[in-house]
């Protein structure tokens, strides 16, 4: 398995341009934590209603890429 493969998802953080700074990304989980289509799947919380990994989605500043049900953009 390479190294990539074995960290997790908050490791695996994205390029400057295309994330978030960090009180977005914190509003945006504790949105997704409350939501009633969270997830928990054995160690990460997955949106019920994408399939996001939300340790993942939360980071990400690109269209069409918000909660796919309008709670954040």
């Amino acid at each position: 398995m390479s190294d990539e493969q074995q960290q997790s998802p908050d490791e695996r953080i994205p390029e400057p341009g295309l994330r978030v700074n960090d009180h977005v990304r914190a509003y945006r989980i504790s949105v997704c934590n409350s939501c009633e289509h969270l997830k928990d799947i054995v160690v990460t919380k997955v949106c019920g209603k994408c399939g996001c990994v939300v340790a993942w989605k939360t980071w990400l500043n690109i269209p069409g890429g918000g909660c796919p049900i309008g709670k954040w953009k």
